[in-house]
């Protein structure tokens, strides 16, 4: 290289001069820039170097817009400030799209809420009734169905849309053998997907029996929780339906607490205390007593679904839940009604029995026959005014 006097050696370009200045970094300035060696250095480290046409040796820099000089020895010279400017044009660009890509639908923002409702778990009624009862509920770690009422080929119809569809479901859990909540039409579906049954031990046997075929896939539990999928606990309530009874469960996982309840002839004592504090309520409301009584059902069939071993009726139904928000320490999402009567209800008359109360009204929703429900997900609706009263009395 050449002596301190400053003289460029011979292999540099003459478009450019470069200077040798001991204890600083060597610079290389145009010649009509050219200043005093002593000067220049002390301006070049009081004055932002985005804002100086200076050029500065940088081993390994990155380079901007402007041309760049290289020596043989490898080192690259590249032009500061531009950089910066260009960065901030960019992203003045990319808000700009961003900004019309959310105006028209293409892009959704996500907030917080958003995301922990993602993370929760969502429940959604396919079909509630005495021509078959199917849910299915959705969590960050699988779904589970819950009773298989109606046939694979109806069920994945009314999966339409929800986002999930058969061989997405990871297990299914049954609340009794009834032809309302189990078809044997399920067999092949589930040996095919593989899909885990879990019933009661007391029904294993019935079941086994029933689908021979299922059996490697049959998953008993007793009375103490289990968990069909992963993060999500399930704790069975034995209610009083027919001669072996049918379950009820307390679904806990991802911070939210569902109860589902169907087929129970009466509301025992220990149900307050289990489904106290849910964040969604799902209960029967099967019949209307009247319309029961008006019926042109047989006699021995009204003892059945009326004496104390068949289905809540409305007026049970309604004093049961009201019981659970004022032993409750806050108010669920949702209050679903599950099983009503083709027959022997009406929904107009469930619909005006429950919104009589003004801590059931806002939250309710009438499980159907023939039409799946919306998803039933955290929400975070303000109470009502006199809400805060009411559970605090």
């Amino acid at each position: 290289m050449g002596s301190s006097s400053g003289t460029a050696p011979r292999h540099v370009s003459t478009k450019w001069r470069f200077q040798y200045r001991p204890h600083a970094l060597s610079t290389l300035i145009r010649p009509a820039e050219a200043r005093s060696r002593q000067t220049q250095m002390w301006r070049m480290r009081s004055t932002p170097r985005s804002r100086t046409h200076r050029y500065a040796a940088r081993p390994g820099a990155t380079s901007s817009t402007e041309p760049t000089a290289t020596m043989k020895s490898g080192t690259r010279f590249s032009q500061r400030g531009t950089g910066s400017r260009l960065a901030k044009a960019l992203f003045a660009q990319t808000c700009k799209i961003a900004a019309t890509l959310l105006a028209s639908g293409f892009i959704s923002q996500t907030s917080d809420d958003q995301n922990t409702r993602s993370m929760s778990l969502e429940l959604c009624i396919l079909a509630s009734g005495s021509a078959g009862n199917a849910a299915i509920l959705r969590s960050p770690s699988g779904v589970l169905l819950i009773d298989a009422g109606i046939g694979p080929r109806t069920l994945s119809q009314r999966l339409d849309g929800t986002g999930v569809n058969l061989a997405d479901i990871s297990a299914l859990c049954l609340t009794h053998l009834d032809s309302d909540h189990f078809s044997p039409g399920w067999t092949n579906t589930l040996c095919r997907l593989e899909i885990p049954v879990y019933c009661h031990a007391d029904k294993v046997a019935s079941l086994a029996l029933r689908c021979p075929d299922l059996l490697p896939l049959i998953r008993p539990f007793q009375d103490e929780r289990f968990s069909p999928i992963e993060g999500l606990k399930c704790e069975p309530i034995h209610f009083a339906h027919d001669r072996l009874g049918s379950h009820g469960f307390v679904l806990d996982g991802f911070s939210y607490r569902i109860g589902y309840a169907t087929d129970l002839g009466r509301v025992p004592s220990y149900f307050f205390d289990r489904f106290r504090d849910l964040d969604c309520i799902a209960l029967e409301s099967n019949y209307d007593p009247q319309m029961q009584a008006d019926s042109g059902r047989p006699w021995f069939l009204k003892r059945r679904i009326t004496g104390g071993h068949g289905h809540l009726s409305n007026a049970q139904a309604f004093a049961a839940i009201r019981k659970l928000l004022d032993r409750s320490r806050r108010l669920p999402d949702h209050i679903v009604l599950l099983h009503r009567s083709l027959e022997c209800n009406c929904p107009d008359l469930v619909q005006t029995l429950f919104s009589s109360d003004t801590r059931i009204a806002p939250r309710l929703t009438l499980a159907q026959q023939h039409e799946r429900s919306d998803w039933l997900r955290r929400t975070q609706r303000p109470p009502l005014v006199g809400e805060q009263l009411s559970l605090a009395l």
